[in-house]
């Protein structure tokens, strides 16, 4: 796509069939193939797989995306979202393409050479970009996070996510509404990306969180003005921080800030998918 035009409104119905290294995508059937497998896609997710590809390699905003997938009109982030976890849960399982985010700009896909396979992964500048983007703030000092230390389980097991209730740190109705409202959007979120999770809602004690292999909570507060929200990925068996992250809204739209945070959450996590089962592989957040 040029940036010195709009982007053009898909049609999946005039669309020409295309490929991305080994995977044949024909949007007029709704479908994406290899040698030994068809898989459908919903016809918006198609859409946004369609407008990736058409600038692959170079950056797609969501700005154009809503052009280009929703004609222009007002949707929620949260829309977006489910799209793009769709087609990385495509990415993951059966190649073709790599898709990263560009934080608060917008949405890169970049095409794998054929005959590469779906599990390795390349861990050049594509991999850590990937990471940085998800890791906007990090823990300073943090140590090394090693997924290849737990036991080896052939097919691995579903990665277990205990989403914990934000904290609100003032007496208000809106911040205790805001707390209660982000937990449950981002459970929805991360149980409907179609990764290999397996999730949970419960406090930051007891049962619940022993049996998880990640706790996914932050707090909530209002400043003024200001909303203000930290989130935090965290392994409970060493209470290691993985990721964190603040976020700033104001007053009023609540409902955005919720979207951006699930957004960044559900990204942490697609990103520590993406390294688990790697054995050797160790995650350093110093060198993000």
């Amino acid at each position: 796509m040029s940036h010195d035009l709009a982007p053009t409104a898909i049609e999946l119905a005039h669309e020409a069939p295309f490929s991305l290294a080994d995977m044949q995508v024909r949007p007029a059937l709704l479908e994406v193939a290899g040698a030994d497998w068809r898989e459908a896609l919903e016809p918006r997710v198609m859409q946004v797989l369609v407008a990736l590809a058409r600038s692959r390699g170079e950056v797609v905003s969501r700005d154009d995306l809503t052009q280009a997938c929703w004609g222009g009109r007002v949707v929620g982030e949260d829309a977006i979202n489910r799209c793009i976890a769709r087609l990385r849960r495509l990415a993951r399982e059966r190649g073709g393409f790599d898709l990263t985010t560009v934080t608060r700009v917008g949405y890169r896909l970049t095409e794998r050479r054929r005959g590469e396979s779906v599990p390795g992964r390349r861990f050049g500048g594509a991999w850590r970009a990937a990471l940085v983007a998800v890791a906007l703030v990090v823990v300073v000092g943090a140590a090394i996070w090693l997924w290849s230390a737990r036991p080896s389980v052939a097919p691995q097991p579903a990665l277990r996510i205990s989403v914990a209730p934000f904290t609100p740190l003032g007496a208000g109705a809106e911040e205790r509404e805001l707390s209660a409202g982000l937990a449950d959007h981002i459970a929805g979120l991360l149980g409907e990306s179609g990764g290999d999770v397996a999730v949970s809602i419960g406090g930051d004690a007891g049962p619940p969180q022993r049996r998880a292999d990640l706790v996914l909570g932050g707090s909530v507060d209002r400043d003024g003005g200001l909303w203000r929200v930290r989130a935090y990925l965290k392994d409970p068996s060493a209470d290691f921080i993985l990721w964190t992250d603040d976020f700033e809204r104001p007053a009023g739209r609540s409902s955005g800030l919720r979207d951006e945070v699930a957004a960044a959450s559900t990204e942490a996590v697609d990103a520590i998918l993406e390294t688990r089962g790697q054995k050797g592989l160790k995650l350093d957040p110093q060198t993000l």
